[in-house]
Formats: C-alpha cells, structure tokens, sequence
C-alpha cells in the first residue's frame, strides 16, 4: 500500500476545482485504472476533504478498464446524470479515448502525466493549461 500511494498529491489547482465543485453542488467522481482498493485509499489519504460520489477503480476480473467505457457509463447510471452533462477531466490520452468511447466531453489537462510522457495525437481544443479554464466550461 505504501508503494502505491508514495508521493501521490493532487495536482496544482485540483483542490479549489474540487472546492467549486462542493460550493456549486456538483456531482463528483473519479474513474481510474488503478485497483480499485488503491484508488480508495489514496482518496481517504489525500482527498478525504471531498465527498465523492462516486469511485471507480480497476477491477479487471470484473469488467473492463480505460479506454473502455464501462466504469463512465456505471458512473452516469449510478449518479443519475445524462452524459450530454458529465465533463470527463483526465491527463492521459487513454482518459481522451474513454471520453470518446463513452460520449462525454473531455478536457485535457496540460501539466499532467500525458505530457510529461509526451503523448500525442490530442486535439488542441480539448487542451486546458489551469484549473481556471475547468471552471470557465462547467460555468
């Protein structure tokens, strides 16, 4: 457990996003292809200020992982919400193509893992380079 969650931090910005989203009753969750119990507890850890609701770790026993869609439609059923409304926020070109796959809008955050890796084939109008330009879409 200690190996999976050392150094793990929220990226800058990711908490006044997270904080607006609180502020403005805005349903929260988070799919990622780390196992499922990791996933649960880096967020008891590091992120335990917010309710999500919703979590979604890997589990590929069970079911698919990213870029499947499968957890982001288990997500917009279990949430209630019609994906026209669910704006996927992601740093790798596997959370662009689960956004695609899944029909949800996607942004692409610039300081992320995708970058440092250099990952190509983004478009340029999913791109955002601050937590502030988030806000400005969801407003």
């Amino acid at each position: 457990d200690i190996y999976f969650d050392y150094g793990v931090e929220p990226y800058e910005g990711i908490p006044e996003l997270l904080d607006f989203l609180t502020e403005n009753n805005i349903k929260k969750g988070i799919v990622t292809n780390k196992d499922h119990e990791t996933a649960l507890s880096a967020v008891e850890k590091k992120l335990s200020k917010w309710r999500f609701d919703g979590i979604f770790g890997s589990n590929e026993k069970e079911y698919p992982n990213k870029p499947n869609p499968y957890n982001v439609d288990r997500m917009a059923q279990n949430l209630d919400v019609s994906k026209d409304r669910i704006l996927f926020v992601g740093d790798m070109l596997v959370d662009v193509n689960t956004a695609k796959n899944a029909g949800v809008d996607i942004v692409y955050c610039k300081w992320g893992f995708g970058e440092v890796k250099g990952e190509t084939g983004i478009s340029e109008d999913v791109k955002v380079s601050d937590v502030q330009e988030i806000i400005k879409k969801i407003k």
